[in-house]
């Protein structure tokens, strides 16, 4: 059995630690980017319910489907209020989501519905892309992230 001295194991802990430093930084930095994607969308559902939950009770004066109502649904998703005037100067509450993210659509029957969709593509923070080193095209890391609700009119 091969016993090294004190003396033979200088820079062993160095080489290993070069080995495995980028390892675990890759490691760090996919879990970091996994819980940011997980909160985006978490906070895309979450925005989408209260703003949804917002458009159902306009019907109370009957003008849920009223253009100016979904622009106010659409900035209260995006922005957090409903203040129409102020949502250019004020900053989304997901990076890079504008009110073009959004579709409503009013479905008449029995009763009035109406279904909200969030189509936002989600952009790691690190990069768009993976090199493949001249292997062939970089590989899209941008995610697209779908959400959707569908409500009542209260009546």
């Amino acid at each position: 059995m091969l016993i090294l001295k004190p003396s033979r194991q200088k820079g062993l802990a160095i080489v290993e630690l070069t080995i495995l430093l980028p390892i675990l930084l890759l490691l760090f930095m996919a879990t970091a980017e996994l819980g940011r994607l997980i909160y985006t969308y978490n906070t895309l559902t979450k925005q989408l319910e209260h703003g949804a939950r917002f458009l159902s009770q306009k019907n109370y004066q009957g003008i849920a489907g009223d253009a100016d109502n979904v622009a106010a649904l659409k900035a209260m998703i995006v922005y957090g209020h409903v203040d129409i005037n102020n949502a250019a100067s004020a900053e989304p509450i997901v990076v890079g989501m504008t009110v073009d993210d959004i579709d409503v659509n009013m479905v008449a029957g029995e009763n009035l519905y109406f279904k909200v969709d969030i189509n936002y593509t989600y952009r790691p923070i690190f990069a768009d892309s993976i090199a493949t080193f001249g292997l062939g095209d970089p590989i899209n890391i941008a995610l697209p992230l779908n959400s959707s609700v569908v409500m009542r009119v209260i009546n």
